[in-house]
């Protein structure tokens, strides 16, 4: 291995390194075997010359969303290990490579096949969607081929530009591949997730036409000014025919479902494109999504406590990657939250409490790094955390086999943080609904940490309705 690539293993404990298969300015991918299964893997191996955190993020980030996304057609999680010397991805492998192979000296395929590929790809964006996840890279050479017999089976892979918008978030970093990306990330408008969908619509103009929907000869300002000047993407039936290769015509005519979608995906204005169940039922798809089922709090809890576990060992690496797990995961949940703007204060309070800890473990990147380590072996300190990020989630965690009790517990943080905003009322309201809840649980529960960490936050709780009962008589006196 030459160059900036990572030096990995080539018998490592977990698979025998291959050849390489594939390159990228971001990293290199080998064919491996896994011991384990015996099945061949593709390990894809960060480049280690890009020592900066916005490099190491976005690996860690990539192996962070792999290690929870479930979807036939998104790239399925095998391993990932972060060392001193080297970091890398093992995802499964395919030998058929990446849809760009089946698109290269075509002018294009056929309707059929299309509609098979975007049923795919949109069926995988739809359920990234339903979790405000933004891909940020669709384009052929991130879709893998998985199997040809029948038809073109693809999966969606490279999340490493992928995030989870916020409701009241807009997205305005100009990263992806430019002649997929939309309009609005070219000019530096607001964009969100369903910025993907375009990237989409491009795709399947590219597989219909055997082109881009815009001319790709141009000069990237050419190409920027022609977008600002709203130029109409010209889609008709008649442009998939190939007087060139063939006497016959190779189709003469596409459907009206069929242009109907790529014009829609491609649509200059973000809001007009379908998205979501609207899209999935577009005639020319009708797909059933396929929904989420994790759950994102509970998760989040877990992951930050194996996360803060690793870092207290030093592994700083592996810390990071569990930790922007439960980041991305409490996203998610927050996101869902409906008509409770005291739950929502209390969740944002925790993923303020989780960002600030994730950048005191990106600070000790950043000085082992300068000391040109990624990780720090020395045994005499260890990174602090201060803050409800020591005790909730082991609380919750903990609470997890007896989910009536955690609704109590979590019905009492979600009253004390409307007390801590000055809706007292309602705080006390709630506090003392879960502290109903967790009495006569109480009563039973066996002696053990579970009970001692409990008994300590239901006595808060019981002097904060105290303080509360007093405050009352002293107003009504």
């Amino acid at each position: 291995m030459t160059g900036d690539a990572c030096p990995i293993p080539k018998n490592s404990e977990a698979f025998i390194l291959g050849e390489l298969v594939g390159s990228g300015s971001f990293a290199n991918v080998y064919k491996a075997v896994d011991k384990m299964t015996k099945r061949n893997i593709a390990i894809k191996s960060y480049r280690m010359k890009k020592r900066d955190l916005g490099h190491f993020s976005r690996a860690a980030s990539e192996m962070a969303f792999l290690r929870f996304l479930n979807h036939p057609n998104i790239i399925s999680y095998v391993l990932s290990d972060i060392k001193k010397q080297y970091m890398y991805l093992g995802i499964e492998y395919s030998p058929h490579g990446s849809l760009i192979n089946f698109m290269e000296n075509k002018v294009g395929l056929t309707e059929l096949t299309v509609r098979g590929v975007m049923k795919q790809l949109l069926s995988a964006i739809i359920y990234l969607h339903s979790m405000f996840i933004f891909h940020g890279d669709v384009k052929p050479e991130n879709i893998i081929v998985t199997d040809i017999k029948e038809t073109l089976i693809i999966k969606l892979s490279d999340f490493g530009l992928a995030d989870v918008t916020m409701k009241s978030q807009v997205i305005q970093k100009r990263a992806g591949s430019f002649f997929y990306m939309a309009p609005e990330v070219h000019l530096g408008f607001p964009s969100d997730h369903t910025s993907d969908l375009y990237s989409a619509g491009v795709l399947m103009y590219e597989m219909l036409f055997g082109q881009k929907p815009f001319p790709t000869h141009t000069t990237q300002d050419q190409y920027i000014t022609m977008l600002r000047k709203r130029a109409e993407v010209v889609v008709s039936q008649f442009l998939c025919v190939d007087f060139t290769v063939s006497p016959v015509l190779k189709q003469l005519f596409l459907t009206h479902n069929c242009l109907n979608l790529v014009k829609n995906l491609l649509s200059y204005d973000k809001q007009n494109r379908l998205s979501g169940r609207d899209l999935a039922k577009h005639p020319f798809l009708n797909i059933e999504p396929i929904e989420d089922k994790e759950p994102h709090y509970m998760k989040a809890c877990e992951c930050l406590l194996k996360g803060v576990d690793l870092v207290n060992h030093l592994e700083y690496g592996s810390g990071y990657i569990d930790i922007i797990e439960a980041i991305l995961h409490l996203k998610i949940h927050i996101n869902r939250i409906e008509g409770d703007d005291g739950l929502y204060r209390y969740a944002m309070l925790k993923l303020h409490d989780y960002l600030s800890y994730c950048g005191k473990i990106e600070e000790r990147l950043i000085s082992d790094r300068h000391a040109g380590r990624i990780m720090m072996q020395t045994q005499n300190e260890k990174l602090s955390i201060t803050g409800s990020i020591d005790q909730a989630p082991k609380h919750n965690v903990s609470l997890k086999s007896t989910p009536t009790l955690l609704s109590g517990y979590d019905m009492c943080n979600v009253g004390e943080m409307y007390r801590i905003q000055g809706v007292r009322d309602h705080g006390t309201h709630l506090i003392r609904q879960g502290l109903d809840v967790i009495f006569p649980l109480m009563i039973n529960e066996p002696d053990g940490l579970r009970k001692h960490l409990l008994a300590i936050k239901v006595n808060q709780w019981v002097k904060m309705l105290e303080t509360a009962q007093t405050s009352a008589v002293r107003t009504t006196n």
